[in-house]
């Protein structure tokens, strides 16, 4: 069963760009097999990798951190309106 991260994964690289897994994987700096295994929805990306791709998808980090499922921005967002956050900047719009 293919993850949201796999699937937006594969639209953010083609949308960038790169119509091959194995260019991606070069200008991420990270082996092909595990760019793969991430659209595949095989495997869950850890933060390092998430790092990496971040600039090469002109992604930020939180965006791909909470496509991943490691941030969930609803509870972000509860909690900064509860406490006087500016969402327009966390949200960087």
């Amino acid at each position: 069963m293919e993850s949201n991260f796999a699937s937006e994964l594969k639209v953010l690289r083609i949308k960038v760009g790169f119509e091959s897994q194995t260019q991606f994987a070069k200008a991420c700096g990270i082996d092909n097999s595990t760019i793969a295994r991430l659209e595949r929805g095989e495997t869950k990306p850890n933060p390092k990798t998430l790092i990496k791709m971040a600039s090469v998808l002109q992604s930020s980090i939180i965006e791909l951190m909470v496509l991943a499922g490691y941030i969930n921005m609803d509870l972000i967002k509860e909690y900064c309106r509860e406490n006087g956050y500016d969402l327009v900047k966390i949200e960087g719009q």
